[in-house]
């Protein structure tokens, strides 16, 4: 259980350095209370996960001295911030007010979410993709020292892996655990986050409203890559594109050196977080062409935010030219698959599996208000740079896969500008309804109250959300997973700490190196014949069955197996001899 201090250390790692920013730098001035902590947090944890990376060319001890000079910097600017202006309290601690139901109800949601999600996997997710333990066995790299190496050898961005490290090693955690704490509380930040973006790109309060709950519940995209598939750097990346948007936005309708200089750190941030940041600059460039055409009004403030998104990778190019590359390089090998284009059959397959992923994750109707929110935009806002640039981000990933057929990543890469155009056809619909209440008696005026929240409704039931629901609350999963977690705990003690394979446990019993240190030579359900001859070629002391599989009694009957552990979900055999 962490301390209280490692608790404390740990949220001020996570809020001081980028609130002692948002208060030097002036833009408090432009934040209410909410917005102040979500963008304190995700640029703290964006200089920590930077600094960390950073003092790991430099020094064993990196995340020692991390959380240390960041604290002591935000320090140093707070008290330089009070002694030299002693601005009053509400400057530097403003009173808090309420932020919109939508986000309370959304927030509140999501907690119950984490809740039963961490209570029903109290140990390892339980995830569709093969991804976490790759991720997981990063951020154990750099908890153990190996920083430099996993910067110099790795070909994707690893900046939630040290962020992961760094609350691993402070708070006492494996790098599992981290990484899915640091995930939660990022998906976490998104909701408000969706919220002030929208209210940008809006200008409307209750448009951002309903699009915060179409993000939430009827696009889950993020609660998706944390329940379902576990590809946590997703979240990472979703996280700061969202805020390179919403300031990205908030510069081109009122530029602000201070948001530009936290533009140009946070891309820096973003391209060490996910590759997908490098497709979500490349949107912001080409946007640029059609902006320059269209919105007149606006081109010169759209190419100085540009430009400062651009400045922090050219003043950091040295060191960032390795990870650009890298990423550049995870974008063509894992995205893009243009032979694709010269089998006419390859193509079909790949159009028909982006719309089987369409209607899976974002589901038909969802699909259509996209539809309608691009034909709105066109009719009415296509001058508006805000527009321009979603029609853009939308339409690069909508093309994208039919080139590559890589469509699963970009359907979900997709349902981030998608709840923006979702949220723009129900923001019209409900202006709509509201002319037409008007000229409406009262019975039927409460009828036309409800048709948005059935819209949305039908959304939610039509979409992802449904599937995670099995997922996020399991307690027969938490039986299972506490039964094989106590098996591992007594692996490590055991003769067996050596080697270790497992009939009938995939794929829980994948997470035993992440777990416990103890390698892991797979999962055969076969008799157990052919798993002694697999003993001797990958050199296993152990194999745990399920007492529920087939060939459990086979198990128990050879004699060159010998019972050393048993629950009631599985046993532990250790081989006496192979031959």
């Amino acid at each position: 259980m962490p301390s209280p201090v490692s608790f404390l250390l740990v949220v001020a790692e996570l809020l001081l350095p980028g609130y002692a920013w948002i208060l030097i730098s002036g833009l408090s001035n432009r934040l209410n209370f909410s917005e102040r902590f979500v963008l304190a947090f995700v640029l703290s944890f964006s200089f920590a996960s930077l600094l960390t990376a950073a003092l790991a060319f430099f020094t064993p001890n990196y995340l020692g001295l991390s959380p240390a000079i960041s604290l002591l910097i935000a320090a140093v600017v707070l008290i330089g911030y009070v002694l030299k202006r002693r601005p009053p309290i509400h400057q530097t601690i403003p009173k808090t007010k309420l932020p919109s139901l939508q986000i309370l109800f959304a927030v509140c949601a999501y907690v119950l979410l984490l809740i039963a999600l961490f209570w029903s996997t109290p140990h390892y997710p339980t995830v569709d993709a093969p991804d976490l333990l790759t991720h997981a066995r990063l951020a154990e790299q750099i908890l153990q020292g190996g920083g430099k190496e996993v910067l110099l050898v790795d070909k994707f961005p690893t900046g939630l892996h040290f962020a992961s490290a760094l609350l691993a090693n402070t708070f006492h955690l494996n790098a599992l655990d981290a990484l899915r704490t640091l995930t939660a509380l990022i998906v976490l930040a998104i909701i408000p986050l969706i919220f002030s973006t929208a209210r940008v790109l809006f200008q409307d309060e209750r448009a951002a409203g309903l699009t915060v709950m179409i993000g939430a519940f009827a696009l889950p995209v993020d609660a998706f890559h944390l329940a379902r598939i576990g590809t946590f750097p997703n979240t990472a990346g979703d996280v700061l594109i969202l805020t390179v948007l919403w300031l990205f936005l908030s510069y081109v309708r009122q530029p602000n050196r201070a948001l530009g200089i936290s533009l140009a750190f946070l891309n820096v941030a973003g391209m060490f977080m996910h590759s997908s940041f490098l497709i979500f600059f490349a949107v912001l460039w080409v946007a640029a062409v059609l902006v320059l055409i269209f919105s007149k009004k606006v081109r010169r403030n759209y190419s100085r935010g540009l430009l400062y998104s651009s400045v922090g990778l050219a003043v950091f190019s040295p060191a960032l030219f390795y990870f650009v590359q890298g990423n550049v390089g995870r974008v063509l090998s894992s995205y893009v698959d243009f032979g694709q284009m010269t089998d006419p059959g390859l193509l079909r397959v790949g159009y028909f599996n982006f719309l089987y992923n369409i209607g899976y994750l974002v589901g038909w109707p969802s699909f259509a208000l996209v539809g309608l929110g691009v034909v709105l935009i066109l009719k009415r806002k296509h001058r508006d740079a805000s527009m321009v640039l979603l029609l853009v981000w939308t339409g690069f990933l909508v093309v994208a896969p039919l080139l590559s057929g890589h469509s699963d990543r970009f359907v979900l890469f997709a349902m981030l500008p998608a709840t923006f155009l979702v949220g723009s056809s129900f923001a019209t619909f409900s202006e709509r309804l509201g002319r037409a209440r008007a000229h409406m008696n009262h019975g039927t005026k409460k009828l036309v109250r409800l048709v948005i929240p059935i819209m949305l409704v039908v959304l939610v039931l039509t979409g992802s959300f449904p599937t995670l629901v099995p997922y996020v609350y399991n307690p027969s999963g938490r039986t299972r997973q506490n039964a094989i977690f106590d098996s591992m705990i007594w692996l490590k003690g055991s003769p067996c700490a050596s080697g270790v394979a497992s009939s009938g446990l995939w794929p829980d019993y994948q997470y035993l190196p992440a777990l416990t240190g103890i390698p892991y030579a797979g999962d055969f359900l076969k008799p157990p014949e052919i798993v002694l001859q697999k003993s001797n070629q990958l050199n296993f002391k152990c194999v745990v069955v399920a007492t529920n599989s087939l060939y459990f009694p086979s198990f128990q009957a050879t004699a060159r197996l010998k019972q050393e552990y048993q629950n009631e979900m599985l046993a532990v055999f250790l081989i006496r001899t192979t031959s």
